[in-house]
C-alpha cells in the first residue's frame, strides 16, 4: 500500500485546510518566479531584476540578499541546500547565467554562462546537483556537479532533442538521484534513470506543454505533470499516465506534494496556475480551491523536504505560505471524559519535544506557541479534530533558549502551558 501514489482517507480530519495559508512580506513588488524551500524553516526564492530572498525562520521576515548579482538579469530558478548554499539560473538580453553562493547570499559568484537558456536547478544535496537549458544545435544542454555547485560539467551527458524548436521550463524538472525528469513543449517528458547517461522520451498523451512536475522524493515512482490543458499522474515514474480533471484556467505553473503523512492517513498535493489560487488535493485526483489570494498571479510553490513549511509566490512579489499539520498522532480510539492540555515532555527540551491532548467533543482545535512576550510563533494544529487523545511534535530549531508557552483552543476551552527550551 505504502507505493501507492496517494494513500486513501481513512479519517475524516482532513478539512478545511484554506485557514492554514497566510500572506508574509517580500519587501518587493517586482515578479517572483521561483521557491526552494530547504527546511522548515528556510527558503529562497528569486526573480525578476536580480532579485533573490531569504528568510530563515519560516518566512517572519524575508531578506533580500542580492547584491552581486545584476539587476539585469531575470532570475527564473533557484535551488537551496540549506541557508547558506544555493543556486540561481538566470539571463538577460544576450546571456543566460548560473550564480552559486555558500554564505548565505552575503556573496555570489557567476560558475556558469553561454549564449543558450537556462531552465532549471535542482540540486539533490549539498554536493550533486543538475541543471538543464534550451537545446542548443538540437542538443539540450545538460550539467551535472558533484561539488556543491562550484563546478559544473557536461561530459556523458548527450540527450538530443526531438525537433529543432523543443524547449524546456523553468518549474519542470525534477530530480531523485539518479532519476531526472525535464517537461518539454513536444508532448513528452526527456527522462533519465542513470542520472544523465542516457535518455528517453516519456509521451504525456493530451498534454503538449509539461509546465510543471513533481516526483516523490523517496524513489520518484509516483509523481503528477500539468500543462495547459491538461494533468497527468504516474505510478511508474512516468512511463504511464492517468489523465486527472484540472480546475482552474491559465498554465499550472508549479505543482508540490509532501511525503509526510498528515495524521497518518494521507498525503496532500498542490499547484497553482497563472491565476490568484491555490488548488488542493487529498489523493492526487480530486482537486478543490483552497486559497485565493489578493492580487498577483502564481508563478511557482514549493514544499520543504524535509519539513512542512509551503511557500507560493506571485507576479506583484507576494508570498503565501501554509504549515502542514503533520506528525499529529491519534492514540487509541477511547473518547475522554475532558479537555485536557498535558505538560510538553521532555521539559527543558532541546530542540523537540512533545505535547499530549485530549478531546471529549469534535470540533475546530488550534494548538499554537507563543514565545515570553505573546508572540505567535507557531501553528501546531488548525482543523477539525475528532474526539480522541492526541500527540503531536515540536521543534524549535530556529528559536533561542528560553520560556514559551503552548494553548489549547477547541471550542468555549481553553489552556496553556509553559515550557523550557535549553540549548
Amino acid at each position: 500500500m505504502k507505493k501507492l501514489f496517494f494513500l486513501i482517507l481513512t479519517l475524516s480530519i482532513f478539512t478545511n485546510l484554506q485557514s492554514q495559508w497566510s500572506e508574509q512580506t517580500s519587501g518587493v513588488t517586482t515578479a517572483l518566479r521561483s521557491v526552494s524551500a530547504a527546511s522548515s524553516n528556510t527558503a529562497w526564492i528569486c526573480g525578476a531584476s536580480g532579485v533573490v530572498l531569504k528568510t530563515t525562520n519560516t518566512g517572519i521576515n524575508w531578506v533580500n540578499v542580492s547584491s552581486g548579482i545584476p539587476s539585469a538579469n531575470t532570475l527564473i530558478s533557484i535551488s537551496a541546500v540549506d541557508e547558506n548554499l544555493a543556486l540561481v539560473v538566470g539571463y538577460n538580453s544576450t546571456n543566460t547565467y548560473m550564480y552559486r553562493t555558500s554564505n548565505g547570499g552575503t556573496n555570489w559568484t557567476q560558475v556558469l554562462t553561454e549564449s543558450g537558456f537556462y531552465d532549471a536547478v535542482f540540486m539533490v544535496n549539498a554536493n550533486t546537483g543538475f541543471m538543464a537549458g534550451d537545446p542548443v544545435n538540437s542538443r539540450w544542454s545538460l550539467w551535472k556537479t558533484s561539488n556543491g555547485g562550484v563546478n559544473w560539467d557536461s561530459t556523458g551527458i548527450f540527450c538530443a532533442a526531438g525537433t529543432t524548436s523543443e524547449a524546456g521550463w523553468n518549474n519542470a524538472m525534477y530530480v531523485v538521484y539518479p532519476k531526472i525528469w525535464i517537461g518539454t513543449n513536444n508532448t513528452l517528458i526527456r527522462y533519465s534513470s542513470n542520472w544523465g547517461a542516457s535518455w528517453s522520451g516519456l509521451p504525456t498523451p493530451g498534454e503538449v506543454n509539461g509546465y510543471a512536475l513533481c516526483f516523490d522524493w523517496a524513489n520518484g515512482n509516483a509523481g503528477l505533470m500539468a500543462g495547459a490543458t491538461a494533468m497527468l499522474q504516474t505510478t511508474n515514474s512516468g512511463f504511464g499516465w492517468t489523465a486527472v480533471t484540472m480546475l482552474g484556467t491559465g498554465n499550472v505553473v508549479g505543482i508540490t506534494f509532501t511525503n509526510l503523512p498528515v495524521d497518518n492517513f494521507t498525503i496532500p498535493a498542490w499547484y497553482v496556475r497563472t491565476s490568484t489560487t491555490i488548488y488542493a488535493s487529498v489523493n492526487g485526483t480530486t482537486w478543490t480551491t483552497e486559497y485565493t489570494a489578493p492580487a498577483g498571479n502564481f508563478n511557482a510553490i514549493s514544499q520543504a523536504k524535509p519539513g512542512r513549511g509551503i511557500w507560493a509566490v506571485r507576479s506583484n512579489g507576494g508570498i503565501a505560505y501554509h504549515t502542514i499539520i503533520a506528525d499529529i498522532k491519534k492514540l487509541g480510539n477511547e473518547t475522554p471524559a475532558n479537555f485536557k492540555l498535558n505538560q510538553n515532555y521532555p521539559n527543558p527540551f532541546n530542540p523537540e519535544t512533545k505535547i499530549k491532548f485530549q478531546i471529549p467533543k469534535s470540533g475546530f482545535v488550534t494548538l499554537k506557541v507563543y514565545d515570553a512576550l505573546g508572540k505567535e510563533i507557531k501553528t501546531l494544529v488548525d482543523q477539525n479534530l475528532s474526539t480522541g487523545f492526541y500527540e503531536i511534535g515540536f521543534t524549535a530549531d530556529n528559536l533561542s533558549s528560553g520560556i514559551y508557552f503552548y494553548k489549547l483552543i477547541s471550542g468555549d476551552f481553553t489552556e496553556t502551558r509553559k515550557m523550557l527550551m535549553i540549548k
